[in-house]
């Protein structure tokens, strides 16, 4: 029959442990995979060392057209201040020539992006916040993801 075996990993800790727990669960489920076959022998290998903050996760790393890549990042941090991402850093040898935030899915610029606004008058409306102008950084707030689409030239 089929035989299923899982792991199990317990953090005691006498303070609050939950950024101590969600940096072991990102480390447990972003285990590097490794590929055999026809295509991946045919890549060719990186030489070149890109870092990003600490608090900083890169979800999407997407071509989407002959000239532009959609981003998606996220901060994992818990609390405090926003951490800032220099974009430029992520594409070595190249040179960004325009970066517009778009929504999560990449398919619409956040500028353009109409919400619901609610009658009610003890609502305030949150403003949209985001940008069309070329960024070459940008600030993620604590668990904030923010997609771009980042046109190379």
């Amino acid at each position: 029959g089929l035989v299923v075996r899982g792991k199990h990993k317990l953090l005691l800790c006498e303070e609050d442990c939950e950024i101590a727990s969600r940096r072991i669960a990102e480390e447990e489920l972003m285990k590097p995979v490794i590929f055999f076959g026809e295509y991946c022998s045919n890549l060719r290998e990186s030489t070149t060392l890109v870092e990003l903050p600490a608090d900083i996760k890169l979800l999407t790393m997407e071509k989407w057209s002959e000239e532009s890549v959609l981003v998606r990042l996220e901060n994992i941090k818990i609390s405090g201040d926003p951490t800032k991402v220099d974009l430029d850093g992520l594409f070595p040898g190249r040179t960004i020539a325009s970066t517009v935030e778009t929504t999560l899915d990449g398919n619409l610029p956040i500028s353009e992006l109409k919400r619901l606004e609610w009658k009610p008058s003890d609502l305030k409306r949150k403003d949209i916040e985001g940008s069309t102008k070329d960024m070459s950084s940008v600030d993620l707030k604590p668990k904030q993801i923010r997609s771009y689409l980042v046109k190379l030239s």
